[in-house]
């Protein structure tokens, strides 16, 4: 169920994008940051594109797809290193005075993981699925600095990984 539920949120987001609508708005995004996961205490890197998908004075819809990088210590104490490609749809509004934007998002994606007794490319493969909040702080019209906290359900072989994410880092919107 987990894998059909991470494939029609990569496809929806894909089919999102080609009837985004074109206002006077950045249509587009490239962020990149560190995430910390207090669970395993371990800082990791994450980098993301996005793309408008709807928006007006009320809501401002986005789907962002990107790579991410993560340590996760499992029930058995094995240490994972994740590799995962996600999908995040952030729903939110920008504020009348266009300094920050304030968002919720629902994430999901698959990647590769490795440990002690796995290597990095042999199956079974990872698959996560989490929400959160966040907010841009604009610096500029196009740049912001991004803070997000959310929690990820991690899927490694049969079991399940809980995890709260803080994530930081800067925005360009084009």
């Amino acid at each position: 169920m987990y894998k059909r539920f991470v494939f029609v949120l990569l496809v929806l987001g894909f089919c999102f994008g080609l009837y985004a609508q074109e206002e006077k708005v950045n249509r587009f995004s490239w962020s990149m940051g560190y995430n910390f996961s207090p669970s395993t205490n371990g800082i990791a890197a994450s980098t993301d594109f996005g793309f408008l998908i709807f928006h007006n004075e009320e809501l401002d819809i986005r789907n962002q797809l990107g790579l991410n990088s993560l340590t996760l210590n499992d029930n058995d104490d094995l240490t994972n290193t994740a590799y995962t490609f996600t999908e995040k749809f952030s729903f939110g509004k920008i504020t009348a005075n266009k300094l920050f934007r304030y968002y919720s998002f629902l994430e999901g994606g698959i990647g590769i993981y490795s440990n002690d007794s796995k290597k990095l490319f042999e199956t079974p493969i990872a698959y996560n699925f989490g929400l959160g909040i966040g907010l841009d702080i604009f610096v500029e019209k196009n740049f912001s600095f991004f803070f997000e906290w959310g929690f990820l359900e991690h899927i490694l072989d049969k079991q399940d990984i809980f995890d709260p994410r803080f994530q930081m880092g800067i925005r360009l919107f084009f």
